[in-house]
């Protein structure tokens, strides 16, 4: 049986499952599966395919999760939801990378209408702390930094969102900044994805306009260095519990993110995920095809690198021993890390005008 075929059958077992304990079996055994397989070839074709089955299975766990904490609020009186809501995953999960061990990340928007505003309060909460809780139960664990429904800054009517945002762009903050990325890469999984729908193509339209804070922004991602010399030499970590390591995710990966997501604000570009922000980049002339092509390349590759370093448990060590790589994978990796670099740098001179 092929991973594809692999993880069919998981999708489908999944949408039978009808208790939390199922789900966290499945999820267990999915770990083992992509243990076994992490060490594929890293080509681009096969680890996209790759990661594209993984994260629908991930969406698909998520979502019978969320059926199930339906049920389970039904059962605590609430028969119908107060308030129309969509419930919304952000970051990697957002832009469906995510790998094993990713902690949770996920906010609501709700419609807010007039009525009684302590029933809709109370009902969110109650549903938000349940995800949570059984989330963490079959194998997502909690959000160290709190990016999590239940916390009031993640669970906004419509217009407290487009607020927010505003608020945020006009006072660009360090703390702002930061809350701006981690909320910008958000994907409506469950619930009246029309409003989730509605609130991305504002934003979409909203952040395009806004140039002094996207140069603002740029400033602020291409702060993050990239430890490598311009002919492909990599630093990593000369001292202490990590020496000899590089942290893959603060040395290079967000730095791709970054740049593509600034592109994609830059000219409407409403996808989340980078694989497709990069095509549309392409498509409509922003980008060659040389340019996508090994962007791409880079991406994936260190993907392929992040799920090589997935243990049985499904725990990611952010930090890669460069020297565990082979001499062409350490060739690569700084190849792909100037290309980064490179790219990070036009991203300022963008929106520098230049």
């Amino acid at each position: 049986m092929s991973h594809s075929e692999e993880m069919l059958f998981f999708a489908e077992q999944i949408k039978k499952m009808r208790t939390y304990e199922q789900l966290k079996k499945c999820h267990d055994r999915v770990i083992g599966f992509v243990h076994r397989h992490r060490q594929g070839s890293s080509h681009y074709l096969y680890v996209s395919g790759f990661y594209h089955n993984l994260n629908t299975l991930h969406d698909h766990m998520i979502y019978r999760v969320l059926q199930l904490v339906d049920d389970e609020m039904k059962l605590k009186g609430w028969s119908h939801p107060p308030v129309s809501y969509s419930w919304m995953l952000l970051g990697s999960g957002g832009r469906g990378e995510q790998t094993l061990g990713n902690d949770q990340d996920h906010a609501i928007v709700y419609q807010a209408e007039k009525g009684d505003e302590t029933e809709v309060c109370s009902y969110l909460q109650q549903l938000a702390e349940t995800i949570a809780f059984r989330l963490n139960q079959v194998g997502y664990p909690y959000c160290r930094g709190n990016v999590m429904a239940a916390n009031p800054v993640w669970c906004l009517s419509v217009e407290e969102w487009k607020d927010r945002w505003q608020h945020w762009v006009t006072d660009p903050s360090i703390d702002h900044l930061r809350y701006f990325l981690i909320s910008t890469d958000f994907r409506g999984m469950y619930g009246n994805l029309d409003l989730s729908r509605q609130l991305r193509n504002w934003f979409t339209r909203f952040i395009q306009g806004q140039d002094p804070f996207l140069h603002r922004l740029a400033r602020h991602t291409s702060a993050q260095q990239i430890p490598v010399s311009w002919w492909g030499k990599v630093y990593p970590d000369l001292k202490g519990p990590h020496a000899g390591r590089l942290h893959l995710k603060d040395s290079v990966m967000v730095q791709l993110i970054n740049s593509v997501r600034l592109w994609s604000f830059k000219y409407g570009i409403d996808d989340v995920s980078t694989e497709k922000r990069l095509m549309q980049l392409y498509y409509r002339g922003i980008w060659s095809k040389e340019d996508m092509t090994r962007m791409l390349d880079a991406f994936y590759f260190l993907l392929h690198l992040r799920l090589k370093n997935t243990d049985a448990r499904g725990n990611f060590d952010h930090y890669i021993l460069i020297k565990g790589l082979s001499r062409k994978e350490r060739q690569q990796l700084g190849s792909v890390m100037v290309y980064v670099k490179k790219w990070q740098k036009k991203s300022v001179q963008m929106l520098d005008g230049k």
